[in-house]
Formats: C-alpha cells, structure tokens, sequence
C-alpha cells in the first residue's frame, strides 16, 4: 500500500522542484525553531537587563527598535549556521 507512494515521493525529491521542496521545508522548519529557542529567549534576556532602566534611556530603545534589530541579527546569523550545515549534509557524494 505504501510502496507506490513512497516509490512516487522518491522520485519527486530527486528531481530540482523536489529539491526546492525540501529546502523550503527545512528553511520553515530552522525558522520556527531559531524562533522558538534562540531569539525569544534572547530578547526575553535583553528586555530583563533593560527593565530598570531609566525611562528616557527606554524611550531611546523604543525608538531605535533595539528588539527588532536582536531578532533580525540572531535570526540571520542562526538560519547562516543552520542552512550551510544542512548544505553540507546535502551535498552529493562523489
């Protein structure tokens, strides 16, 4: 029962649109766990550093978008790490 279905998928992964499938898979999937383990707990660390600051130094980080900035850096340097980790498991042998 699971033999032609299997047989199907495998062949689908093997070709360039398979390819792109998985990558988009294992990039929604680093995603949500960079987000998950890394980011939250980081900005939730960087807002409890922050909390008795004054305010207008508060006001400063608002402006700025310092939460923004720690989420964007820790996402890119974390999906970097991951994606050429994964290339590299995914690279043909030979």
């Amino acid at each position: 029962m699971w033999g032609p279905l299997l047989a199907a998928l495998s062949r689908l992964f093997s070709t360039r649109i398979g390819q792109w499938f998985l990558s988009l898979l294992a990039f929604l999937g680093l995603q949500w766990a960079v987000q998950e383990f890394a980011v939250d707990p980081v900005l939730n660390l960087v807002k409890t550093s922050f909390s008795g600051a004054p305010a207008s130094i508060l006001a400063w980080l608002g402006f700025l978008n310092l939460d923004r900035y720690v989420t964007l850096v820790l996402s890119a340097y974390s999906i970097a790490a991951a994606g050429s980790a994964l290339k590299m498991r995914m690279k043909p042998k030979g």
